[in-house]
């Protein structure tokens, strides 16, 4: 097949620049323009770009802009609030900002090599408003949400856990060897779970 007849074929959707381009975005973003699920939506793919922004106050927020912007691009910018963020665009492909930059440790392997993203951006205690934004968002399982939640409350929270867990299995009527196995099997990894995370 000729190269020619191969873009007529796939040519229609693939390469048409003027469909909408579909962007993740942060719910309760003042900019971005997010329905119920985290998407917005720029109608004409020429002119829009998928964005991604990050500051260690905020943590990392997604949204769309009205403009054609380089491809992966990325730039440290100032806020009102004179505090460092980072901006980085895409509109290679539907929701291509979650894609590229999903948590702090991607962004972290993209600029481990860059000073200032080194000196200015490494994560700080996010306030417990930035936790209720973070749970508009909760598909973004990003690893640098672990601090957001006060230690003591990890304890609360997995020490209720584990022992709805074991009642539930101690209200269980099985005399089976292999259930008995198994909910000795499944306590124990709680608890060494409990234990480890309270030690780290």
């Amino acid at each position: 097949m000729q190269e020619g007849s191969y873009n007529f074929y796939f040519g229609s959707s693939e390469y048409d620049d003027s469909i909408p381009l579909k962007c993740n975005c942060t719910k309760g973003s003042n900019k971005s323009g997010c329905d119920n699920n985290g998407i917005c939506v720029v109608d004409d793919k020429r002119n829009a770009a998928c964005l991604m922004l990050y500051s260690p106050e905020r943590g990392i927020h997604y949204g769309c802009a009205n403009k054609k912007l380089s491809e992966d691009s990325c730039t440290f910018k100032t806020t009102k609030l004179n505090n460092k963020a980072l901006v980085c665009a895409c509109s290679r492909g539907n929701f291509c900002n979650f894609y590229k930059w999903p948590n702090y440790s991607a962004l972290l392997e993209k600029f481990k090599n860059n000073p200032d993203f080194i000196q200015n951006m490494t994560p700080k205690f996010h306030s417990i408003n930035h936790t209720d934004s973070k749970h508009n968002h909760s598909k973004h399982n990003t690893s640098y949400h672990k601090h957001l939640i006060h230690n003591s409350d990890i304890k609360v929270n997995k020490t209720l856990y584990a022992q709805k867990i074991m009642k539930k299995y101690q209200d269980m009527n099985s005399n089976s060897t292999y259930a008995k196995i198994l909910l000795y099997t499944y306590i124990q990894t709680i608890v060494f779970y409990i234990i480890v995370y309270n030690i780290i």
